[in-house]
C-alpha cells in the first residue's frame, strides 16, 4: 500500500510545481508588461507633443499601442496633422500607422524600422499662388527653427519597408492652375538610411 501512495503524492507534486512556476513567471511578465501598458497615454501625449513641435503645427492621435509580445513595435490610430496658419482644413490624416521596429532600436541611437505601415492615408498638398506650401518642411512654409532638435530623431534612421494601404493624395496647385489626386495606391517598397 505504501508503494500506491508514493507514486501519486510524485505526480501531484510535479503537477503543482509546474502549476506554480506557470503562475510566478505570468506574474513576472505581467509586472513587466503593466507599467507599460499603463504608460500607454503618457506616451501618446508625448508622441503629440514632439509631433507637433517637429512639425509646428498641431498633431492629433486618438489612440497608441506599444507591443513587445512579436518585436517592439509602435501602432498610432487617427493620427491628423492641421494645416499651418493661412491653409484651412487638415494637411493629412491616417486611420492607421504601424511601426515594426528592430530589436536594437530599443537601446541604441540607430532606429531601424524595419516596417512602415500605413493605412487609409489622406494627404491635402496646398501650393498657394505666391509658391508658399503647406507641407511642413519645404523651404517656403514656415517650419519653426530648432525642428529636429524639438523631435529629438536618433543618429542614425533606416527603414527597410514602407507598405501603403487605402492611400490618396491630393494636390491643389493655385501657383499653376492644376487640381489633381491620386487613390487607391497600395504599395511602395522602399530601403533607405539616413544620417541626422
Amino acid at each position: 500500500m505504501s508503494d500506491r501512495r508514493q507514486g501519486p503524492p510524485t505526480s501531484r507534486r510535479r503537477r503543482l510545481l509546474k502549476l506554480s512556476l506557470s503562475l510566478a513567471a505570468l506574474l513576472f511578465l505581467a509586472g513587466l508588461l503593466l507599467p507599460l501598458l499603463a504608460s500607454t497615454e503618457s506616451a501618446r501625449a508625448e508622441a503629440e507633443r514632439r509631433a507637433s513641435a517637429a512639425l509646428g503645427q498641431p498633431v492629433g492621435i486618438e489612440s497608441l499601442r506599444l507591443s513587445l509580445l512579436t518585436g517592439p513595435s509602435v501602432t498610432l490610430k487617427g493620427l491628423t496633422v492641421d494645416n499651418p496658419p493661412g491653409f484651412f482644413g487638415k494637411l493629412g490624416q491616417v486611420r492607421q500607422l504601424r511601426l515594426d521596429l528592430a530589436l536594437s532600436s530599443l537601446w541604441s541611437r540607430r532606429l531601424t524600422v524595419k516596417a512602415l505601415e500605413v493605412k487609409g492615408a489622406d494627404l491635402h498638398l496646398i501650393r498657394r499662388a505666391n509658391g508658399r506650401m503647406n507641407l511642413a518642411g519645404s523651404a517656403d512654409s514656415a517650419v519653426p527653427s530648432g525642428m529636429l532638435a524639438a523631435a529629438s530623431l536618433p543618429a542614425v534612421l533606416q527603414v527597410n519597408r514602407i507598405l501603403l494601404e487605402d492611400t490618396r493624395i491630393s494636390l491643389d496647385d493655385q501657383a499653376e492652375g492644376v487640381k489633381g489626386q491620386a487613390e487607391g495606391i497600395a504599395a511602395l517598397p522602399a530601403h533607405g538610411q539616413a544620417q541626422v
